[in-house]
């Protein structure tokens, strides 16, 4: 079933609170979810009298007010039939039905507003040329011209991809939240209904990994039909760079210049049948896109770990050259879509995981993917061993001086020259973060950290191959001598703010060896580089930053 709860819903009934406004809602094809979602968040009832759902509208009489005027109507034929087809007609007659439930229902209930909504979810349709599922949402309140007056101030349709139900129901009772809000929040009240076949927008992109639709396989093979696929071979993803004329502001940092590039399930099928005999693919269900678009992860494997291969036939398939497989690590920090950052790291760590345990940890028998791809079953039936991906702590930490003018950083055998970042390890079995902390700062640099100063910050999947980074600040006293972990760190020293300042103002990939020379080359006054916007080890030194410049 879909989720009872939404960011959309969270927010209408926010909207409602602040604004002192009450609503109702009668609904047909959603099935009562949006009353369900209203009546999920805390305090609902100060603002939501109750609602209705109507889905048979012959049979429905007394769910419609048991007014016998408004169910007269709403039986009643269209009186203009416009229509050059059933689908059309079909439609049509939402947009009425929804017009009349809803001022009848905000009269009726005497809500500052009514949601009203009608459509068709899937799977099967029956009207001719109606193949995918829509709703028609009408949105009556309180005119601003009489109180007494109902009219409707907001109608729209929403029109889907797809014929899966569930997936629908969520999605159409989301735009009708957000139609809501907009209403609530100063939305333009409208004497006379237009209707509107533009596509709802929402806020910011958001991800649900819809862990709800994991077992159910007929689900996933109806979503897979229309998804997004996210193409990984090897260590690396399929990115496209966006042109500098369309990039949008994110954080002031213009460096994030990278998107997915998806594909459709029919240009995926293109793609492995004109790659060589061998090559095979793991397919990974990793969620919804905004509730209703789903995402799916492909990970070609074998091709002879030729990653050219691949990128001539995707280039082949899409007709460009646009788009590239470019290490996941170092990459990802630059997407322009915090959203599009947690999908590519979600899919590359389910990547990594079925790559590494093929084999049952118990008896050593070959397993088989379930859920989706997220849980292994070992196919010995007189074992049976279920496995799920794994994460292992780390800690990743910045060190100040107590006064908080300086800042100890390291510099590691694999990073560019003069590239120094948090210091960070893996957190040892029966230990807490905070002993975790001080015994690594210890041990690479001989520094004795305030264990009393240790906060937390954030946090970070590293999906390289499976752990999750947990950042702190800790203070310590300077004065200590340094005694570097040759076999950890190639340097570690103390830096001063203005050095550290410097060094965030330089943009790009820095952890690349390429871009990390040209910005020393272009500054020779740099006394060290730092990890780009978009990854824990720069949030942990911003906050350094932030704070010692109070």
């Amino acid at each position: 079933m879909p989720s009872l709860s939404s960011p959309s819903f969270s927010r209408l009934v926010a909207a409602l609170k602040q604004h002192k406004k009450t609503c109702t809602v009668i609904e047909s094809s959603c099935g009562g979810l949006i009353n369900a979602s209203i009546l999920a968040q805390p305090g609902a009832s100060n603002v939501y009298y109750g609602g209705s759902v109507a889905y048979n509208t012959r049979r429905a009489k007394p769910l419609l007010l048991n007014n016998p005027e408004l169910h007269k109507t709403l039986t009643a034929p269209l009186t203009q039939d416009n229509a050059e087809s059933e689908k059309e007609r079909y439609i049509q007659s939402k947009v009425a039905w929804t017009q009349q439930t809803a001022i009848a229902f905000c009269e009726g209930m005497d809500t500052d507003i009514c949601i009203a909504e009608g459509g068709a979810t899937g799977p099967t349709f029956r009207p001719e040329g109606l193949d995918t599922g829509f709703a028609v949402i009408a949105i009556a309140a309180k005119s601003s011209q009489s109180s007494t007056k109902i009219v409707i101030v907001k109608q729209k349709l929403i029109e889907s991809t797809h014929a899966n139900r569930q997936v629908n129901m969520r999605l159409f009772a989301d735009r009708a939240a957000e139609l809501a809000l907009q209403v609530i929040t100063g939305g333009e009240e409208e004497e006379a209904a237009a209707e509107d076949t533009s596509q709802a927008t929402v806020d910011k992109p958001h991800f649900d990994r819809a862990t709800h639709l994991r077992a159910d396989p007929e689900q996933l093979e109806a979503l897979a039909q229309d998804a997004h696929y996210v193409i990984l071979h090897q260590n690396a993803t399929l990115f496209q760079t966006i042109p500098p004329q369309t990039q949008e502001d994110d954080d002031d940092n213009t460096a994030h210049n990278r998107k997915l590039q998806l594909l459709s399930q029919t240009q995926v099928q293109q793609v492995m049948d004109s790659l060589p005999n061998g090559a095979r693919k793991e397919t990974t269900f990793l969620g919804l896109l905004n509730d209703h678009q789903a995402i799916f992860g492909v990970d070609i494997l074998s091709c002879n770990d030729d990653s050219s291969k691949v990128e001539t036939a995707i280039h082949t398939t899409l007709n460009t050259d646009e788009c590239h497989f470019q290490d996941t690590r170092t990459v990802a920090p630059l997407l322009a879509s915090s959203c599009e950052n947690e999908i590519v790291l979600h899919a590359t760590a389910l990547a990594q995981w079925q790559r590494r345990a093929p084999h049952c940890t118990v008896c050593g028998t070959i397993t088989r993917l379930e859920d989706g791809g997220t849980r292994r079953v070992c196919t010995n039936t007189d074992c049976g061993h279920q496995s799920w991906p794994r994460q292992d702590p780390s800690m990743i930490a910045v060190v100040s001086n107590r006064q908080g003018t300086k800042v100890l950083l390291g510099r590691s055998k694999r990073h560019p020259a003069k590239m120094h970042t948090a210091l960070a390890g893996f957190v040892e079995a029966g230990e807490t973060m905070e002993r975790a902390v001080a015994r690594e700062v210890y041990e690479e640099t001989g520094i004795r950290v305030d264990l009393d100063s240790v906060r937390y910050v954030a946090s970070q999947p590293w999906p390289f191959p499976q752990s999750t980074m947990i950042g702190f600040t800790v203070e310590a006293d300077e004065q200590q001598t340094l005694n570097v972990d040759t076999n950890e760190l190639v340097d570690a020293r103390w830096f001063d703010r203005s050095e550290v300042e410097l060094a965030s103002t330089v943009l790009g990939p820095v952890m690349q060896v390429p871009v990390a020379n040209e910005a020393l080359a272009d500054n020779p006054a740099l006394t060290l580089l730092i990890p780009p916007k978009g990854v824990l080890a720069r949030q942990l030194i911003d906050t350094w930053l932030e704070g010692s410049s109070k």
